[in-house]
């Protein structure tokens, strides 16, 4: 089994907080606040995916919306979920997850669906 690609080990935080060091790549233009690693495919045929983490907190950013399959496509997810994040006046600079978690847990169903559409495709959504 080869090593997985990366330039930068980082830390992740998993299911019931079971913390995991992985290699991946920081995220230019996002503060340092951002890194991605690529997830080993759950078999051959699946496709590749790769996660983005937020760094000070270790948690996955909007896997179960996002899903990149390439590392760029992941980097630019990074990229603009700190600039729709800083529209918002999301405290994305905090080790507190609750703190990012409880702004947006304010937002509405819409509006979560219309944020991560944004992520997802750098467009703003009527």
């Amino acid at each position: 089994m080869r090593p997985p690609p990366g330039d930068f080990w980082f830390n992740v935080c998993g299911a019931y907080g079971h913390i995991s060091r992985v290699r991946g790549y920081l995220v230019p233009d996002t503060e340092e606040l951002f890194a991605v690693h690529r997830l080993w495919p759950a078999d051959e045929e699946g496709p590749e995916l790769w996660c983005v983490t937020h760094l000070p907190t270790g948690w996955s950013i909007g896997r179960e919306y996002l899903e990149p399959t390439t590392r760029e496509e992941a980097q630019l997810h990074a990229q603009r979920f700190l600039k729709f994040a800083k529209v918002r006046e999301w405290d994305l600079h905090t080790s507190k997850s609750a703190v990012i978690r409880q702004s947006y847990n304010c937002m509405t169903d819409d509006e979560k669906r219309r944020f991560w559409e944004q992520v997802r495709t750098g467009e703003a959504t009527p």
